[in-house]
C-alpha cells in the first residue's frame, strides 16, 4: 500500500493473487491488506486482478473448482467499476465460461498446442531448416558423434543447421522425424548443437541444397514432436533459440 501511495504517475494497475498455486501472487493477509485500504484502488483508472489455475489442464479437477470459488471471494471483495478479473489461460478457457470472467490468457492455445483442451483446436506453428549438404554413406559407415549410428546400407544424408542450440531435444536422436513436403525422413545419428543429420534416402532424386525440411508443423504437430522428444509443448515452443527466424504469417 505504501507503494501504491507514492505512485500518484500511474493510472493502471495490475494484481495477481494467489488462489492455490503458491507459487507467487498475494497472500490471504496481504489481499486482506488491500481490502482494508481500498481507497487506493478506486483511485486507479483501471485494475486487473487475476491469479492461475494449477490443474487446468486437468478438467475433473477438484481443485479447479477450489481456485474459482476462492477468486469469486476475491471479486466480491473488489467487486469496483474500475476492476476486472481474469483467472483462465489457454486450459482454463476450455473449462467452461464460468472461468472466463472479464478477461482470458490464452498462451500455448494461440500455436495450437495441448491439442485436447479443445476439438478443433490447429496447430498453427512449424519449425522449417534449409538443406545446407548432401553427402552419400556407405554400408557400415558411422554419422555424428560417438558413431551412435551405423548405416546397415549405402544411403544419402542431408545436414540441415539446426541442434540442441536451437532447441532440439538431444532425447530425440536416432528416434525422431523430419518431414519433406509430406515424406517421413528420420533423423540419424546424435544430434549437434548446430546440425542435424537426415537419411534422405528416400528422396535421393529429387531433394537438393535449399530444399525445406519440416521438424514439426502440419505433418507432425507441437504435440506429437513434444511427445517424441519426452517433454512438453511449452518447453519445444520455448526453446526455438533466437537465431531462428520467426516469421508470422497473416
Amino acid at each position: 500500500t505504501n507503494f501504491l501511495n507514492k505512485k500518484k504517475s500511474f493510472n493502471k494497475l495490475a494484481i495477481q493473487v494467489d488462489t492455490g498455486m503458491c507459487r507467487s501472487g498475494m497472500q490471504d493477509e496481504e489481499i486482506l491488506k488491500i481490502y482494508n485500504e481500498r481507497s487506493i484502488i478506486k483511485k486507479f483508472k483501471e485494475v486487473i486482478i487475476y491469479t492461475h489455475l494449477a490443474s487446468a489442464d486437468e478438467k475433473k479437477s477438484k481443485y479447479n473448482v477450489l481456485q474459482k470459488h476462492k477468486f469469486l471471494k476475491i471479486k466480491s471483495m473488489f467487486n469496483f467499476p474500475n476492476c476486472k478479473f481474469s483467472l483462465a489461460a489457454s486450459g482454463g478457457i476450455f473449462l467452461g465460461k464460468e472461468y472466463h470472467f472479464d478477461i482470458v490468457r490464452p498462451g500455448i492455445a494461440l500455436y495450437g498446442g495441448k491439442l485436447f483442451f479443445k476439438k478443433g483446436l490447429k496447430n498453427v506453428v512449424s519449425l522449417i531448416s534449409p538443406v545446407i549438404q548432401i553427402n552419400h554413406l556407405k554400408k557400415g559407415e558411422t554419422a555424428g558423434y560417438n558413431q551412435s549410428y551405423k548405416a546397415k546400407k549405402n544411403i544419402v544424408t542431408a545436414t540441415i543447421p539446426l541442434g540442441y542450440a536451437d532447441g532440439i531435444k538431444i532425447k530425440i536422436s536416432n528416434i525422431g522425424h523430419v518431414f519433406y513436403k509430406n515424406i517421413k525422413l528420420p533423423m540419424i545419428g546424435r544430434i549437434s548443437m548446430d546440425l542435424m543429420i537426415v537419411d534422405v534416402s528416400k528422396v535421393k532424386n529429387k531433394i537438393k541444397i535449399g530444399d525445406y525440411l519440416e521438424v514439426f508443423g502440419k505433418n507432425l504437430n507441437l504435440d506429437n514432436f513434444a511427445k517424441v522428444s519426452s517433454t512438453s509443448p511449452y518447453d519445444i515452443i520455448t526453446s526455438v533459440s533466437d537465431r531462428c527466424e520467426r516469421v508470422y504469417i497473416n
